[in-house]
């Protein structure tokens, strides 16, 4: 593994080191398991930034083995030398002009990788348990719809986790994947249609992002649609807030002026007049609210206060489906089946508690 002018075979030595792990740490004594610990994490340091999933894969392989001994000083070495190794963070770096977003594919594998080994024994794992809270919490976490990571989630909660249900809770409401749909669909699509037809699919900030919406469901679309917002809120001053949610063609081809910014711009300021703290300030906003707030805007076509109109809502719904909040909460409620849940009545009687504000 040491041998640059072997390189090409390095990865497949992984593989071998990987398939043979499980059964050495079956058959040797605790001294040798160490030992073998320590050769494999060795090689594994100089490996992983070449070979993340491979090497992902082999720590996988290598805790279930660990695991099965059933030794808890065995265990907490191993978890000291997964943590050692270091987490993949998402390393967002914007969307190629294949309209694809550039991601570190390993983050996602990383995860689940680390929730697997929690899952084997939850209470010996406390620590690997923290270590990921804290690594999502600093370096946030991209999931895309098409990951199907609520099965994760399930299998998790399905695990021992009663002795750390505390951890265990604060983990799941960094997860953006408490939703039905994948993609979009229902409301959602029905309004990112409309504000890219009002336009007819001519505003190209306003058409990729419902493409987005469409194809490339992931959290990243709520932080898309606030630099939208802010966008439209200052114009020129902050075209740059958009570089990182769209490709470079896209990008040179949004214009600061001219009729898809003019009169959303009007709009949005009267919100800012109005004492509202942009762009979070409009998730609390109620419809009347805003109805009554663009009434009072002159000089600026109908199309373009109905776009802002179905901004504001494509934001919420967007927050509403990738983030854990009660905002809103009655509209999730209704789409619950009252004779699924017993005492359903008390449920809606908890969230009208005024604490919760």
């Amino acid at each position: 593994m040491n041998i640059p002018g072997l390189s090409l075979i390095h990865e497949e030595a992984l593989r071998d080191i990987n398939r043979t792990l499980s059964r050495l740490i079956a058959h040797e004594s605790h001294l040798n398991i160490e030992s073998l610990i320590h050769k494999t994490f060795s090689i594994l340091k100089t490996r992983t930034g070449k070979y993340p999933a491979t090497a992902l894969n082999c720590i996988l392989n290598m805790g279930k083995g660990v695991y099965k001994t059933d030794d808890s000083d065995l265990v907490k070495l191993f978890i000291d030398y997964v943590i050692d190794l270091g987490f993949q963070s998402p390393m967002i770096g914007g969307v190629g002009n294949d309209w694809q977003i550039k991601a570190n594919p390993a983050h996602i594998l990383n995860i689940r990788t680390w929730l697997e080994l929690i899952e084997l024994n939850p209470i010996w794992s406390t620590r690997l348990l923290s270590y990921l809270i804290i690594h999502i919490s600093i370096y946030g976490v991209f999931i895309k719809d098409i990951d199907l990571f609520p099965r994760d989630v399930t299998q998790l909660l399905n695990s021992r986790v009663e002795p750390v249900y505390n951890l265990v809770k604060q983990l799941c409401r960094l997860f953006p994947v408490y939703f039905n749909d994948i993609g979009a669909e229902g409301n959602l699509r029905e309004i990112s249609t409309r504000i890219d037809e009002i336009s007819h699919r001519r505003d190209p900030l306003i058409h990729f992002l419902r493409k987005q919406s469409h194809v490339e469901s992931s959290n990243r679309l709520i932080d898309f649609m606030k630099a939208t917002l802010k966008f439209w809120e200052t114009k020129k001053k902050k075209k740059e807030i958009l570089e990182a949610f769209v490709p470079p063609s896209i990008y040179t081809a949004i214009d600061i002026k001219g009729p898809y910014v003019e009169g959303v711009h009007k709009v949005i300021s009267q919100f800012k007049e109005k004492g509202i703290t942009l762009p979070e300030g409009l998730l609390k906003l109620r419809d009347d609210e805003m109805k009554s707030i663009v009434g009072g805007v002159s000089g600026v076509p109908g199309q373009d206060i109905e776009r802002v109109e179905l901004a504001v809502a494509l934001y919420k719904l967007f927050d509403q489906k990738y983030n854990l909040d009660f905002i809103e909460i009655d509209k999730h409620i209704a789409q619950l089946q009252p004779e699924a849940f017993p005492d359903f009545n008390r449920l809606r009687d908890a969230f009208k508690e005024p604490d919760l504000n």
